[in-house]
């Protein structure tokens, strides 16, 4: 499933490998702008050192960097993004529904 924050987490983690936005739009086939307000969330967003991968120790230019782990971290943080905003969306609905179902019957809330 290619939802649209998919492509709006693929197209951030582009712009973190240092990708240029027109590229990244071709690539994804969406608008430049939307690009760009991808970007500005992604700037919006705390800094690395509030997160996740700044436990990661720092390594040496010499050394190797254990990208395996590196991904695997940016791959959790943007499910977990992803799922925050299932359940914001599944908290609107359940939201909804009971609005819908107190109006049809005042009664139900008190069983």
């Amino acid at each position: 499933m290619n939802t649209k924050n998919d492509e709006k987490i693929h197209a951030q983690s582009l712009l973190k490998q240092g990708m240029k936005p027109k590229k990244i739009a071709e690539t994804l086939g969406v608008h430049i702008s939307t690009i760009y307000n991808w970007k500005k969330e992604l700037d919006a967003k705390p800094s690395k050192s509030n997160s996740i991968s700044s436990s990661i120790p720092k390594t040496n230019k010499n050394e190797n960097i254990d990208f395996k782990t590196e991904n695997a971290i940016e791959k959790l943080q943007n499910e977990n993004e992803h799922l925050k905003k299932k359940v914001r969306d599944l908290e609107q609905i359940v939201g909804d529904l009971i609005i819908k179902l107190k109006n049809k019957n005042d009664e139900w809330l008190n069983e």
